[in-house]
């Protein structure tokens, strides 16, 4: 993600409600299975930021965190210059 940057977000759910926070940010967000919802998520600064389920989802729930890089917004196109195809994702496990 380029710091600095507003990013439109649309999110959902294939199976059940999750709710996650950005933290370092005052920011949560709700996947609902069935429905999409959009936000505007923007981060200020450059730097490594988890993503952590805080809904209880199931047996797997404790496992579900994922991470976002911000990077300068200058430095963006070389970082996906740089990436391998498996790398790529929209989201995932880490």
């Amino acid at each position: 993600m380029p710091a600095g940057v507003a990013a439109h977000l649309r999110i959902t759910s294939a199976d059940v409600e999750h709710k996650f926070s950005v933290n370092g940010l005052d920011y949560q967000a709700e996947a609902t299975p069935g429905v999409v919802t959009e936000d505007i998520l923007n981060f200020p600064k450059p730097g490594d930021y988890d993503v952590p389920c805080r809904e209880f989802c199931g047996a797997g729930h404790y496992a579900m965190r994922s991470e976002v890089r911000a990077v300068p917004r200058e430095d963006l196109r070389e970082d996906f210059r740089n990436l391998r195809p498996d790398e790529r994702v929209t989201c995932g496990p880490r």
